[in-house]
């Protein structure tokens, strides 16, 4: 499904959403102007809303999977072109021994994280993880379940009120040419939101034949603070300043 598709049946889906919200309020209305009998209304109008409620809860789930969706589609719809790199995080990765940990090395990959509270001003005390991933084996998948299980063993090590709110994954892999399919894992990205958690993964391809970093981003939208700040980090990890945060245009009143 592409992201014209997933727009498209967000929208299919939350139209559909309203025209039940609007049966249910007129079948209520309905039941109060016609049913006399206050016993009989009220056991009515109990059961409407609690099917009501069941049908609200069933389309939230998917309407809130939708959501996230768009977001991303949306990012693919205004994305950027790729950025050059100064530095390759792959082939010297000292500079993330400055502030993170390194957790796992092995032949393929190598994984370091930054676990840090959140010191925003009138915020509720919450911890971030910000996770770096070094690929070094070309066949290594960005999904690979050998990181996945590493980064579910590195939250056991949080104690329970240190346990992350929000997740910010990037993974780097080296090609010496770009193709097709290379641009199709690099941009199978994540990012959503379930409660109060937000995980975010953005994959990096550093081509070593352009010097060209290659991800998903976009300079006119951002989904969520979470994914700015995911690639925020791929720009100083690449040796680049910061992206400026889009800005919502002006529009001049006509005299």
């Amino acid at each position: 499904m592409n992201s014209n598709q997933i727009i498209k049946k967000r929208n299919i889906v939350l139209i559909f959403f309203l025209i039940v919200v609007a049966i249910f309020s007129t079948a209520i209305i309905l039941v109060f102007r016609n049913i006399e009998d206050y016993n009989t209304m009220s056991l009515i109008n109990i059961i409407l809303v609690f099917i009501f409620a069941l049908v609200t809860l069933a389309f939230r789930s998917t309407l809130l999977g939708y959501n996230n969706l768009v977001r991303i589609a949306m990012v693919v719809r205004k994305q950027s072109d790729p950025i050059h790199f100064t530095k390759n995080i792959v082939r010297e990765p000292a500079p993330l021994n400055k502030e993170y940990t390194l957790y796992t090395a092995t032949s393929n990959y190598r994984l370091y994280y930054n676990h840090y509270q959140d010191k925003t001003p009138n915020v509720r005390k919450r911890y971030h993880l910000k996770i770096v991933i070094i690929i070094t084996t070309s066949t290594l998948d960005f999904f690979d379940k050998r990181l996945h299980d590493d980064i579910a063993k590195l939250q056991t090590i949080f104690s329970k009120k240190e346990i992350p709110n929000k997740y910010a994954i990037v993974a780097f892999k080296e090609y010496q040419d770009m193709t097709e399919d290379d641009l199709k894992a690099i941009g199978e990205v994540v990012s959503y939101t379930i409660s109060r958690q937000t995980f975010t993964q953005i994959n990096v391809g550093l081509c070593l034949s352009d010097h060209l970093a290659y991800f998903l981003y976009s300079k006119q939208y951002v989904p969520n603070r979470n994914y700015q700040e995911a690639v925020d980090l791929i720009f100083e990890l690449t040796g680049n300043p910061k992206l400026e945060k889009p800005t919502k245009q002006k529009h001049k009143k006509r005299a």
